[in-house]
């Protein structure tokens, strides 16, 4: 005998479920009922819209049944339109309060990864209203997922983890919602894990990268990375207006330029995590705090507008360790390249602030404490430079005046040879908004010796312009 009633869905899921196992057990013995049907034109799941929803439950013989749940469509928030999915469970659980199917297979088209074709498991008890799901072997970006789930009467959470791919195969996969810029090549191993909740409070999302082994490159050659070992992680909230975020970035092997920076995380690793929300095009960092061993410490809080070609940065920073002479290396020697600073060996740390708007530098202070630069062609000896610099542009806010003290051999002629340089204590008193320091050779027949004041150039005055 077949049933099959066709109605429109009323009431909990599990309720038409119990109903339909019901009628099976209540049903003639001796295969009069080899078959039950249900079908439903369309349904609400969790606010999850499905069409052509349909169960049937063969009775194979006396010990063993087969349960087969489709659906036409199923629009999931997020993810997209999923059709003719079918789920085929063998041997399911029909025994309230637990129903369930302890080892099934599901398939369909559509979603990120086009095709579905996965082990699951599923249960649902009516004594807790909790349904709890699982998943297994679902193929994407060149690897295979797994996923976890529940539902109840507080919400919904779902949590997924893949093993390790490639990267060029992750980038295929992302490429409808991410490309990298163009002309960029990556290259190394990634693993993803994620998931996504709303516990009656709103959505909340989670993801981590991790690479390993990764490099990077542009075709300028002015983005590079090597062998790099690193993770991001995101948990995102969103809302109405706009989007709660807290990223956490950490590198830990390999060796990155990025611009005029060089970025050794095997020698210096690197921790940054960010705290803040987008709308728009404005991200509003509430909090950052970059960590790199033995090089810097920062704290900070600001904005980025990502509207024009170019990023827009504004926010106030708080320096508060710089070590030389890995900050040197990183952050301060490809600038100075073609200077007479470009070629130091340095040592020593400092401490201070920083304060931009849209991009432009609005103050710098600056308390190095015996910090040594000694240049490798002998044009510059500096050591123990202690003091305070403080600048501010001209027209703006006004600055304190400063002062640096270093003691050592200063040689500012570059076809001085450091033989000819003197010993002496030198002392620059920085007016307020300079513009330009100059550094002089000692005048031996103005200076008392070892006493020589270095002052800055007339030009460096702030004109006000």
């Amino acid at each position: 005998m077949n049933m099959s009633p066709r109605s429109r869905a009323s009431g909990p899921v599990w309720r038409r479920w119990r109903g339909l196992a019901f009628a099976l057990l209540c049903a003639p013995a001796a295969h009069a009922v080899d078959a039950i049907v249900l079908e439903v034109r369309e349904l609400t799941v969790a606010g999850t819209p499905v069409i052509g929803a349909s169960a049937r439950l063969d009775v194979l013989d006396e010990k063993r049944t087969r349960m087969l749940v489709g659906a036409r469509t199923i629009d999931v928030p997020g993810v997209g339109r999923l059709e003719n999915v079918a789920l085929t469970c063998d041997s399911p659980v029909i025994a309230e309060p637990r129903y369930g199917c302890p080892a099934g297979r599901l398939t369909g088209r559509g979603g990120p990864t086009r095709t579905i074709d996965m082990n699951v498991k599923a249960e649902m008890r009516t004594d807790t209203g909790v349904t709890s799901f699982s998943g297994s072997g679902l193929h994407v970006a060149g690897t295979t997922a797994t996923l976890d789930g529940r539902l109840d009467a507080a919400g919904w959470r779902v949590a997924a983890k893949t093993g390790t791919t490639k990267i060029a195969d992750a980038l295929a996969f992302a490429k409808p919602w991410f490309e990298l810029p163009q002309g960029f090549t990556a290259g190394g191993q990634v693993s993803f894990e994620g998931g996504a909740a709303d516990a009656g409070k709103g959505l909340s999302v989670d993801l981590v990268a991790k690479v390993a082994g990764a490099d990077f490159t542009n075709e300028e050659s002015t983005y590079v990375g090597e062998k790099l070992d690193a993770s991001l992680q995101l948990h995102a909230l969103p809302r109405a207006k706009d989007s709660g975020l807290a990223l956490t970035f950490s590198g830990t092997k390999g060796q990155a330029l990025v611009g005029p920076l060089l970025l050794d995380f095997g020698a210096n690793a690197l921790t940054a995590t960010l705290q803040g929300s987008y709308a728009g095009n404005l991200l509003t960092v509430d909090a950052l705090r970059i960590d790199q061993k033995k090089l810097l410490a920062l704290a900070g809080r600001g904005s980025v507008n990502l509207a024009g070609e170019t990023p827009s940065i504004s926010g106030d920073f708080d320096l508060s360790s710089f070590e030389f002479p890995a900050g040197y290396t990183s952050y301060v020697q490809i600038l100075l390249a073609s200077s007479v600073l470009g070629d130091l060996e340095t040592r020593g740390s400092m401490h201070g602030s920083l304060s931009l708007r849209d991009s432009a530098v609005t103050s710098i202070d600056l308390f190095p404490k015996d910090v040594e630069m000694h240049d490798r062609k002998g044009q510059i000896h500096l050591s123990k430079l202690n003091g305070e610099l403080h600048w501010a542009p001209a027209g703006g806010a006004a600055a304190a005046a400063g002062r640096l003290v270093a003691s050592g051999a200063v040689v500012a002629a570059a076809a001085a040879p450091a033989s000819s340089a003197r010993r002496v204590t030198s002392v620059i008193d920085v007016p307020p908004g300079f513009n330009r320091l100059q550094f002089r050779a000692p005048d031996s027949t103005r200076s008392a010796p070892g006493d020589s004041r270095f002052r800055p150039s007339p030009r460096s005055r702030r004109r006000g312009r």
